[in-house]
């Protein structure tokens, strides 16, 4: 299994800063994609779209749908995981 550290970019109201030192959370699975899907799945996420970046990382988009408002975007930024994080 490995380690996926998931950064919060965007919470559906404003761009936060990314510390890259500091990941949101920390998830095992074994593939970055399934890792991406488990998020979405946990917090009753839909996942929308997600981008392959250089360097071995992902972006994902979500949505959370809220009842009688225009549902929010989330986005995340997945690397692997350093050992210390």
């Amino acid at each position: 299994m490995n380690r996926y550290a998931m950064f919060e970019e965007f919470n559906g109201k404003i761009a936060l800063p990314v510390d890259s030192d500091r990941p949101t959370l920390v998830i095992v699975a074994e593939t970055m994609m399934s890792a991406i899907q488990s998020f979405a799945d946990k917090n009753k996420l839909n996942l929308v779209s997600f981008d392959e970046l250089e360097g071995d990382s992902m972006r994902a988009y979500y949505q959370r749908k809220k009842l009688f408002q225009r549902p929010e975007d989330i986005i995340y930024y997945i690397s692997t995981a350093r050992e210390d994080a």
